[in-house]
């Protein structure tokens, strides 16, 4: 009975939650000041909403799926993303108590449930604008990097997920490390090797050694270039220069999915790690052939985000977390 409260409670939390993020991805496409401050309003017509229109799903329904000030639909991104925060911060507290045993309440359980809050806001943006921004990776980052350190000191207390069960490939932080790096490696080389077929058709060899050096520096320089942003704004006119003289490589996948390989991997360690993104290839190719079959004549231009697929994988790990380890443990040596 206590725990069927504390999941309606944390579903209602997770809508709650849900309605923010939608303020919260649009502010941040739109790179507005006071993200976390101001009204919400139409997009429309800019009435200021009221309360009685913030109520998570039930105003979207009560109202018809219409703005009450100018008619205007809703579009149904937002009620769908208001639930599926709410079904996965659910599913975040049932694999925290049910999975890794952390206890109710933990630092632990609301970091899994942080996760679920991240993964879902960059699976959205992601699917509205073919983009992840930095503000993402920075926030799951320094949050990450804090709760891993604490997790060295407070070990019974199970800051980290479970410190006792949630690895399986020699030590604690050395599953972390080298599943970040693996992933991290295994999204690169795609990059790489597409980026390298590129430039040698364009006979842009030196770009090519650029491209192969990038690899062990691409997250310090992102994090570098974000704070530097942050702290000295660049001239827009120079920064319009900049773009008009840079050339678009079509790389394989996006460099912000790097990030996220990092994420997973630093999250879920080797063996898990490396499960997460076999499902998310497994599924975004099922996928992949659907949206290119109704494509049409759209096919060549058309683009699949991936990082959507990785949030699913990501999911799908931390579900089947115990299977995994029975069917390793059984059929190989770790």
């Amino acid at each position: 009975m206590e725990l069927t409260f504390f999941y309606i409670s944390v579903f209602i939390f997770g809508l709650l939650f849900g309605s923010f993020s939608s303020v919260l991805i649009g502010r941040w496409k739109n790179k507005e000041n006071g993200i976390l401050m101001g009204r919400s309003a139409c997009p429309h017509c800019k009435n200021t909403l009221w309360a009685s229109e913030l109520i998570p799903l039930f105003s979207f329904i009560l109202q018809g799926g219409k703005c009450k000030h100018c008619k205007t639909r809703i579009p149904w991104r937002y009620p769908i993303l208001e639930l599926s925060m709410g079904l996965v911060f659910v599913f975040m507290s049932y694999a925290g108590i049910e999975i890794f045993h952390v206890a109710l309440p933990s630092i632990a359980l609301f970091f899994l449930i942080f996760l679920g809050f991240i993964t879902i806001v960059y699976i959205f943006y992601d699917i509205f604008f073919m983009e992840i921004p930095d503000e993402i990776f920075i926030i799951f980052i320094v949050g990450n990097f804090i709760l891993f350190i604490l997790s060295y000191f407070y070990t019974w207390k199970f800051i980290y997920f479970n410190w006792n069960s949630n690895h399986t490939f020699h030590t604690f932080y050395f599953d972390k490390f080298i599943g970040a790096l693996v992933l991290y490696t295994f999204l690169y080389a795609q990059i790489f090797v597409s980026g390298t077929i590129y430039l040698a058709k364009k006979q842009k060899y030196h770009d090519i050694w650029e491209l192969f050096g990038y690899y062990f520096l691409f997250p310090f320089v992102t994090i570098w270039d974000f704070f530097k942003e942050k702290l000295w704004p660049k001239n827009p006119q120079k920064n319009l220069e900049n773009l008009e003289d840079e050339e678009e490589i079509p790389f394989w996948v996006g460099p912000g999915d790097l990030f996220l390989a990092i994420i997973i991997g630093w999250t879920l360690g080797v063996l898990h790690g490396i499960v997460a993104f076999s499902f998310a290839y497994c599924v975004g190719s099922v996928i992949g052939v659907i949206v290119m079959m109704f494509a049409g004549k759209q096919k060549e231009r058309f683009e699949v985000p991936f990082g959507p697929f990785l949030g699913i994988g990501f999911f799908l790990a931390i579900l089947f977390h115990s299977q995994i380890n029975n069917f390793v443990n059984m059929y190989f040596f770790f």
